[in-house]
């Protein structure tokens, strides 16, 4: 009887500390990389939502002053990586830009600028 009573209080305890995944909320995090390399740019964003259902949508520009080099999409849900190149020219200040929205709503946009040199 002792044993059955043993086994049994393991499995409850073992239930109860199983994460439930579905109920989790996280914050939302946005990475952004620009590097460069022969004259291309290497642009990459990295996203992840608050909620394992939430949509995401987003667009990656690149921008040398007020010239906008090239802009790329996607969409996905709860997380979205993207990866990205273009041609560039050495001696110049470049601009990635990522506007993103969540379940339809416009987030603040992520810019960094790195220097070509």
């Amino acid at each position: 009887m002792r044993l059955k009573t043993a086994c049994l209080l393991v499995a409850v305890v073992l239930i109860l500390t199983i994460p439930a995944y579905a109920e989790q909320t996280r914050g939302i995090s946005v990475n952004t990389d620009l590097s460069f390399s022969n004259y291309v740019a290497a642009c990459s964003v990295d996203i992840y939502a608050e909620s394992l259902t939430d949509s995401i949508s987003v667009t990656m520009e690149l921008w040398r002053g007020g010239t906008k080099i090239s802009d790329w999409s996607t969409t996905g849900t709860w997380h979205v990586t993207m990866s990205e190149t273009a041609n560039v020219t050495r001696y110049r200040t470049y601009t990635l830009v990522v506007n993103y929205s969540i379940n339809g709503v416009a987030k603040t946009p992520v810019s960094i600028d790195r220097y070509y040199g």
